[in-house]
């Protein structure tokens, strides 16, 4: 492969930073070009310009690879590795270094890097490989051939323009090639561009500035590219001194701390983030003593080392409320990124849920504290008088609430056949209570019609599902045969025997499938609700325990099931009760609640015959939820 020609600058090259002639770096003897960038890479290891712990080579190489693996979504190559070790001064493993061909890895980079600078294209795993070959220049010296490793410094040279040239703030690929032009002055010194260098900064600062747009697009696709872009952003903030003279104010830095809240919050209890198949090992990089998880927390210590030391079950809140131990919030939603996390408390051994709703497709995970009970897409099939239906459209949010009692999501997305579908997600902080629930609503100006529903919730790869063999309950077990989480189905009846409105039962490829339909069609046109509950307090698994069906009236009327619902649950002495409207919101009554709302929970104290409010969302109550 020949070295690329020079093309005639595009409009956006010409408002991209000038660079250095690339002559100049070619000019001087070869030999005095490799021994000063040595002897340069010698004086400037990275672990004193990343300030990692005692100037520790070994962080500096896992802060270089730190988020690499999850935007990749595989585990790392042995040449990203040894990339990572060189660049960091560390001698890489012999059996891995044997492994590689120089000269044809270099020319698939180059390959990768032509294609990436094709216009309108930044890929950000694609920049985030580059930066390796840019931060291991100087020992690739001694590795490649003159004119190989000259081309690839030609090409990431034109990759910086291109990247640069990136005209939206928040741009992940945008960032990535920032430091890409930090990096390239560092290794190069005066043979890279001093321009670029600088013009970095100020995309750094841009991308601060864009603030909560810039995180959105660091968290999108299930946080694919969060730790890729905290663990860049952390680099730049020490590049940028080391390189530019250009410090970093604190005022910057919002938008960072912000991103590593994110970023604690998706993280489970082995170091893994939320809704990806990666095991530990395949990240350990981002929690290696004196990387990522241990640097950011210098960006804001009272919140961040509480926040991570907890996400990682190191530490725990010990009852006390966030403001008293400085913690983030609890509830982190993005809409534009269509993700979400519910945590009951920052201490991972509490359990959290997960949500991508970001498209057609709903993906969820549920914790119990030490792995996801539930985890995948959670899978719908609605049919309207035998006639299979499909979705129109994607999911949008329409409602969110949390306090002290309780966090709830709700979204909504159009189907085929004048049917909305309305998804609930409710977690109760205390009582460890998940509420998982669909709404299947029928347009009322439409002919009366039957709906048909299957729901199908993925059970996690560590549990087991084991049906109880007189009732409908399932409960979910660990490889030790330990109880995690309990599953009732509250549409259907608590005994096998007889009829039942629902079913509940555990398929061959490890699913929950929920099958139930509207009653018989009546004037409105039909509707259901299907909830699915789930207790994870192991206190509770051996106590008794009910659910039932409530009666809600309206003006001495006994209502249908297609226009609204109430339901108990009873575990040993704790009791809630749950409420949803199915058809336009009307003063109802159930358990001599007089109600007007669309959804309604409450813990229920049967002593007493009181009901103390946890949650209401209606337009016209007061303490409705805030619906968007």
């Amino acid at each position: 492969m020949s070295p690329r020609t020079p093309a005639s600058p595009s409009p956006s090259d010409r408002d991209a930073p000038a660079t250095a002639d690339r002559s100049d770096w070619r000019s001087p003897p070869w030999n005095a070009v490799a021994d000063g960038l040595s002897k340069r890479f010698r004086k400037r290891p990275l672990g004193r310009v990343f300030g990692t712990p005692k100037s520790s080579g070994d962080s500096a190489a896992a802060l270089l690879r730190a988020g690499l693996a999850i935007a990749h979504r595989s585990p790392l190559s042995p040449l990203q590795t040894v990339l990572g070790d060189l660049a960091a001064g560390v001698a890489p493993r012999h059996r891995l270094v044997a492994s590689i061909d120089w000269e044809a890895a270099a020319e698939e980079e180059l390959l990768w890097i032509d294609d990436l600078a094709s216009p309108g294209k930044v890929d950000p795993v694609s920049v985030a490989n580059a930066l390796l070959w840019a931060y291991a220049l100087p020992p690739l010296v001694h590795r490649l051939s003159e004119p190989t490793w000259k081309r690839i410094c030609q090409s990431l040279d034109a990759l910086v323009r291109h990247c640069l040239a990136e005209v939206d703030p928040p741009s992940v690929g945008r960032l990535l090639g920032g430091e890409l032009a930090l990096v390239l002055r560092l290794r190069l010194a005066d043979f890279a561009s001093s321009d670029a260098a600088e013009s970095a900064v100020e995309r750094l600062l841009q991308w601060s500035d864009a603030s909560e747009s810039a995180v959105d697009a660091a968290i999108r696709d299930s946080g694919r590219y969060g730790r890729l872009t905290l663990a860049s952003l952390y680099r730049q903030t020490r590049l940028a001194k080391s390189v530019a003279d250009r410090k970093i104010k604190k005022r910057d830095l919002g938008p960072v701390i912000d991103l590593a809240c994110w970023v604690a919050a998706l993280c489970r209890r082995d170091g893994t983030t939320a809704l990806s198949s990666l095991t530990k090992v395949a990240v350990r990089d981002d929690v290696a003593p004196g990387s990522l998880f241990d640097l950011v927390r210098s960006l804001s210590p009272k919140m961040l080392n509480p926040a991570y030391d907890a996400a990682l079950g190191r530490g725990q809140s010990g009852g006390r409320v966030a403001w008293q131990i400085s913690l983030p919030e609890s509830l982190w939603h993005s809409e534009t990124a269509g993700l979400a996390a519910l945590l009951p408390e920052w201490d991972i051994r509490r359990g959290r849920i997960y949500i991508d709703y970001r498209g057609e497709a709903f993906r969820i995970e549920v914790e119990y504290g030490s792995g996801p009970a539930i985890g995948g897409v959670w899978e719908t099939l609605i049919d309207v008088d035998g006639v299979d239906q499909a979705p129109a459209g994607p999911w949008c949010s329409i409602c969110e609430y949390s306090d002290d009692d309780a966090q709830y999501l709700e979204f909504e997305q159009r189907w085929t056949g004048g049917v909305r579908l309305q998804r609930q997600l409710m977690l109760l902080r205390e009582d460890r209570c998940v509420l998982l629930a669909d709404a299947v609503l029928r347009d009322p100006e439409l002919p009366p019609a039957r709906i048909g529903y299957v729901s199908r919730l993925p059970i996690g790869e560590s549990l087991e599902a084991r049906p109880d063999p007189e009732t409908t309950e399932i409960w979910l077990v660990d490889a030790a045969g330990k109880r995690r989480a309990l599953a009732l189905s509250l549409r259907s009846s608590e005994w096998r025997v007889g009829p039942s409105a629902a079913t509940l039962e555990v398929t061959p490829d490890r699913h929950l499938r929920l099958q139930t339909a509207s009653q018989p069609p009546c004037d409105n046109g039909g509707g259901l609700f299907a909830p699915l509950w789930f207790d994870f307090q192991p206190r509770r698994f051996d106590r008794p325990r009910t659910f039932r069906l409530l009666t809600v009236a309206d003006e001495l009327r006994i209502v249908d099931a297609d226009e609204a619902v109430a339901h108990r649950v009873q575990l040993g002495s704790e009791q809630w009760v749950i409420y949803r409207s199915l058809r336009g919101e009307r003063n109802r009554t159930f358990l001599g609640k007089h109600l007007l709302a669309d959804f309604y929970a409450a813990r229920f104290h049967a002593g007493e015959g009181e009901m103390e409010d946890m949650l209401t969302v209606g337009e016209r109550d007061e303490a409705a939820a805030d619906s968007r």
